[in-house]
């Protein structure tokens, strides 16, 4: 039996064996003859992922735990998660010392083992925010816990159900509604939506959205879809955490359809995982929830080779948050991936030009107040102290260590030798998912300031560019349950 079993698919009596997508393994089980189509590197992300996941939710504090530890508590801090962040990006590039951890059954194990864990922590991070925010108004959240252990309850009988992914995300959609009628959103905690909301009011009334905040709020500094997108909330005079539900309801839609002949596999495993992110129910006030929608339409039509929608889709994306420039070039790849190399370049133009038409109207009428805005995150990163949270990264150790100008010289050097290297392999369909994702990844571990939620977006790409890539038109098949498809 092949042990490289993720992404087989049977190949008929005189069919030829397609080459593009990675390399093939011929194995037999059964008398049948199978073909391994797909790059390893994307399982061995999607693998390290599922042995790993917790790392990425844990740092919800800030500087806590270690800021208790006393005076070299935040020393502690920083080498705990830059070893820890430098062991996983080794472990990502030697899989076979770690791939016997997350194989059958041990990988169904430990994805159980998750699942408790996050409904726990769920429990846990609301209790935790209520003792931290009480001063702000946050009432003792008794509905939210008892909701909690309902649904947690649900999920841990489920947790074998076929339709898992659909219940995972109505869990995390119906907790983001009982945090948004539990708690207030009050800019103490997070001025995001708040300075959001000032924008838009700016902006519908003829005013400057980048103009400098009032009331005590942060300046607004995120790109125009970042803000607009909730638009309705301005319209409907209404909590725009309610927007945020709406989008997140759309990505569970469209994640559970994207993997619903795979609802064994890794891919799914690791959707279920996000939608039961405890750091996910614990930040209901995050802005996040169109980039994310916007991150899976966008790899979802490259995946299926969609040149016209990757373009529209990267192109409105690439002026919604700074992170899609790291994964555009990507996406333009793996949308023209069996195409002439002219195609490659529509598809990139197009997608700039729809980014123009974004932005035009702010580089016209306030662009200094847009690029001095833009920009305040790259120079408070230049102060040289580091104002991030202790979590998973290699920020907080390098400032320490004195190194943190070398980290924006990593991140392109990195960018442009795994964008070199996908040119030589555009053709490849699964080869260039392994490095789009692991570009996210890394780019993100090595940014000068982190935010646990920087992760979401390149989670959620990981989980839904393991769904497999097929030798014909790259359509995705099901993994046959004979043959172990659970397998990791």
């Amino acid at each position: 039996m092949c042990r490289e079993n993720d992404f087989r698919q049977p190949v008929g009596k005189g069919e030829r064996a397609d080459r593009r997508d990675g390399p093939l393994v011929q194995c037999h089980d059964r008398g049948r003859k199978w073909v391994h189509i797909g790059n390893p590197d994307v399982r061995h992300v999607g693998q390290l992922l599922l042995a790993t996941y917790p790392l990425f939710w844990f740092g919800i504090g800030k500087k806590y735990p270690f800021l208790l530890l006393g005076a070299g508590g935040l020393s502690i801090g920083a080498w705990f998660w830059g070893a820890v962040s430098l062991a996983w990006v080794g472990a990502l590039f030697v899989p076979r010392t770690w791939q016997a951890l997350v194989k059958t059954p041990r990988g169904e194990n430990i994805f159980n083992a998750w699942i408790l864990l996050g409904l726990v922590c769920t429990a846990g991070f609301d209790l935790l925010q209520w003792l931290r925010f009480r001063d702000l108004g946050y009432p003792i959240p008794i509905g939210l816990l008892i909701a909690d252990v309902a649904l947690g309850l649900i999920v841990w009988a489920k947790r074998r159900d076929p339709n898992l992914i659909a219940l995972a995300c109505l869990v995390a959609v119906m907790h983001k509604v009982g945090s948004v009628l539990t708690f207030p959103l009050v800019a103490e905690r997070s001025d995001m939506l708040p300075t959001i909301l000032q924008a838009l009011e700016r902006w519908m009334t003829g005013g400057k959205a980048y103009a400098p905040p009032t009331g005590g709020i942060g300046q607004m500094h995120y790109l125009p879809l970042t803000w607009m997108s909730y638009s309705p909330a301005y319209f409907l005079n209404m909590d725009p955490r309610w927007i945020g539900v709406f989008y997140l309801s759309l990505l569970g839609l469209l994640a559970e359809r994207w993997l619903k002949e795979t609802k064994d596999s890794l891919g799914a495993k690791l959707v279920v995982l996000w939608f039961l992110n405890p750091y996910l129910a614990f930040r209901h006030e995050l802005y996040l929830d169109f980039f994310w929608l916007s991150i899976a339409a966008t790899t979802i039509a490259a995946m299926m080779e969609r040149p016209g929608w990757t373009a529209l889709f990267s192109g409105l994306t690439l002026v919604t948050m700074p992170w899609a420039w790291i994964v555009a070039p990507f996406w333009w790849l793996l949308a023209s991936r069996s195409a002439p190399w002219h195609r490659l370049a529509s598809v990139a133009a197009i997608s700039v030009f729809v980014a123009s038409i974004v932005l035009t109207p702010f580089l016209l009428h306030e662009r200094s107040l847009f690029l001095d805005a833009f920009l305040l995150p790259f120079r408070l990163i230049q102060r040289g102290d580091y104002a991030g949270e202790l979590s998973f990264g290699v920020a907080a150790l390098f400032y320490q260590l004195g190194w943190s100008r070398i980290l924006q010289p990593l991140q392109i050097i990195m960018l442009m030798t795994f964008g070199v290297v996908g040119l030589t392999m555009r053709r490849r369909g699964a080869a260039l998912l392994g490095l789009m994702v692991a570009a996210f990844f890394l780019f993100v571990i090595l940014n000068p300031f982190i935010e646990n939620y920087f992760y979401l977006a390149s989670l959620m790409m990981a989980a839904l560019a393991l769904r497999p890539l097929s030798a014909q038109h790259e359509e995705a098949q099901s993994i046959p349950s004979d043959l172990g498809g659970h397998e990791y």
